[in-house]
């Protein structure tokens, strides 16, 4: 054994999650499992229009339900979201609603069951507005507008539109090229769908706001109800035992932590609000859905002397996140640009769901890829194409002799240099295990 490799009392080792025993025995406390006295139930109404107008909403009947302790809507809650949206104001509860699951109320009741039949007793009146699902109709003149700035998500910073990157000759790169391919790939939106369900619970203690929530970001959420709220930070504390899942999906304050708190506070008792799995498919943010065009043009051995995608991506009613496609970045191309349009319509909105920005265009490119190896071995006798696809080889030069050396003196021939690469791309590709050996290009697959 190296030397190198004695030294690691962690590394390398099989160590149990700190966590282990009390999940596998069910001593774990998830947010779900909280319970308190005189605790009240809640349960959301959701709009079944894709975009109308709320006229009227007449909660009385629900309110002289026997149980029923508060109902709030967007006339006696309108409380900020802020994280819920990055290019247009965002509220718990929206005039207009924007999408299929809007939120529009939410009730309070000694116990769900009575809270359920409460929203049936919610009478409201709708005015239809026209409304637009295909990001590329969203994108025409005459297109329904979701925002009053258009249907193209234009923000500032990370929340600007076109998103555009490029660099080196675009044109003399295809003119270089011994063959220029085309062709389009899509996404579609995709829900995280863990196995926790979204939940919180809220209570006040002189002024002071608890929300124990189903978060995998305490501080995010922490600082976003005291922002929305208007609360000094040392008036709000947010805990998460343990968390069944998020993948992503669950790093900001949301909606029904807000909504919990605002009954809290109505009601002078602690509130769970706790969504059914529909709720969460309808009305919690997924990963964006995109169409890439890709246009790629490669020399007979393989070497990729241009790319061009331009794409549009679905961020739904609001902006949460860029709407980013990155999945170019693995590879080595001299001449590369991209224009991608985050369009908004009147569809679930979109955000971050596992490395933000990269499954959907490493489906594409690497797809495409594939494809182009494909063409050209079998109609051209191209050998070993998608060898010159990745920048491995870049990725070993840039390690220093120092790590390089290190490397080469491990039982499996890898440094901590290239591990999350290594780790993203091999588990998506075998073809593109990385090793140590730097001559690694011109070894044949298998």
């Amino acid at each position: 054994m190296a030397q190198s490799e004695k030294e690691f009392s962690v590394v390398g080792k099989r160590i149990p999650r700190i966590d282990a025993y009390e999940r596998v025995t069910g001593q774990a406390q998830y947010t779900g499992d909280i319970q308190f006295p005189g605790m009240l139930y809640a349960r959301v109404l959701r709009s079944p229009h894709p975009h109308a107008k709320i006229v009227s909403i007449d909660t009385s009947k629900a309110e002289k339900l026997p149980g029923v302790k508060a109902v709030i809507h967007h006339g006696n809650a309108k409380i900020p979201w802020s994280s819920g949206g990055h290019t247009h104001p965002r509220f718990i509860f929206n005039n207009p609603v924007r999408f299929v699951g809007d939120a529009m109320a939410a009730v309070a009741a000694t116990d769900r069951h009575i809270a359920e039949e409460a929203l049936g007793l919610i009478d409201v009146k709708y005015e239809k507005i026209p409304h637009v699902l295909d990001p590329n109709e969203a994108l025409k003149p005459d297109a329904p507008k979701i925002s009053t700035d258009g249907n193209l998500s234009v923000g500032k910073g990370n929340f600007s539109a076109p998103i555009e990157e490029s660099w080196g000759d675009l044109e003399q790169g295809f003119k270089e090229a011994d063959r220029v391919f085309e062709d389009t790939y899509i996404t579609k939106h995709t829900n995280n769908a863990q196995l926790e369900r979204r939940v919180s619970v809220a209570k006040w203690d002189a002024g002071k706001l608890t929300v124990f929530a189903s978060t995998q970001g305490v501080s995010n959420a922490r600082t976003d109800i005291a922002q929305d709220f208007g609360l000094p930070l040392s008036k709000v504390r947010v805990v998460s035992k343990y968390m069944g899942g998020g993948f992503g999906n669950k790093n900001q304050a949301q909606d029904y932590d807000y909504m919990a708190a605002v009954l809290a506070k109505v009601t002078s008792q602690p509130v769970k609000l706790e969504f059914t799995r529909e709720d969460d498919y309808i009305g919690m943010h997924g990963r964006w859905a995109s169409e890439q065009h890709y246009k790629i043009g490669v020399k007979k051995d393989g070497t990729i002397t241009a790319v061009q995608l331009d794409a549009v991506t679905n961020m739904g009613a609001y902006r949460k996140q860029s709407g980013n496609l990155s999945g170019t970045d693995f590879y080595n191309i001299p001449n590369f640009k991209k224009v991608i349009k985050p369009v908004h319509t009147n569809t679930v909105v979109a955000a971050n769901y596992r490395a933000p920005a990269y499954p959907q265009s490493v489906f594409g490119f690497a797809s495409f890829l594939d494809q182009i190896a494909s063409r050209c071995s079998k109609r051209t006798g191209f050998r070993n194409t998608r060898a010159k696809f990745p920048s491995r080889r870049t990725i070993w030069k840039s390690a220093s002799s120092k790590d390089r050396s290190a490397s080469a003196g491990t039982k499996n021939g890898t440094n901590l240099v290239r591990c999350p690469i290594q780790k993203s791309m091999a588990s998506v590709w075998p073809w593109v295990a990385i090793h140590s050996d730097p001559d690694w290009a011109r070894r044949p697959f298998v």
